[in-house]
């Protein structure tokens, strides 16, 4: 039975051989045209059969080449989504420092407001304490001078 074609250089090296040693002397010119026939047909389809495969290779090459450049631009999209994102989280960063210091700021405001705001109150207590302590004494003066007076129109009355 004829197996496939030769696949290693050993096996060309023994098809070419087969193929001189059949063309011995001593068969009729027939038999010889017959063999030479026969072993046309095989290098015809051996021929054949590496066109084929060199179609094929190359066809798996160009595949290749193709999913190479698909890989390397899937590769740079990634890269530029990661450095977006890599921008997005700096910026995020630092406007998260940013609301902080703000938010700081602000509690050293209220802060600030707070004492201020309780110093006034402070104040305003003290003025009202005073207030009211002035108005008791002079409430007392009054009363004192009221006193005073009508003792002294009694001593004018009664003198």
């Amino acid at each position: 039975g004829s197996m496939g074609p030769p696949q290693t250089p050993a096996e060309w090296r023994n098809l070419i051989t087969n193929i001189s040693s059949r063309n011995v002397m001593g068969r009729s010119p027939q038999e010889t045209a017959e063999i030479a026939t026969n072993e046309r047909k095989k290098l015809a389809d051996v021929s054949i059969d590496l066109v084929v495969r060199f179609e094929r290779a190359v066809e798996e090459a160009n595949m290749l080449k193709r999913e190479a450049a698909d890989l390397r631009s899937n590769l740079a999209e990634t890269e530029k989504v990661s450095q977006h994102a890599h921008d997005l989280l700096n910026r995020t960063a630092k406007e998260l420092t940013q609301v902080t210091d703000e938010r700081n700021e602000g509690r050293k405001k209220i802060s600030e407001l707070q004492s201020d705001l309780s110093a006034k109150v402070t104040e305003l207590e003290e003025t009202k304490r005073n207030a009211a302590f002035q108005q008791a004494q002079d409430a007392r003066k009054a009363q004192y001078q009221q006193q005073l007076q009508m003792q002294q129109s009694q001593q004018a009355v009664y003198g």
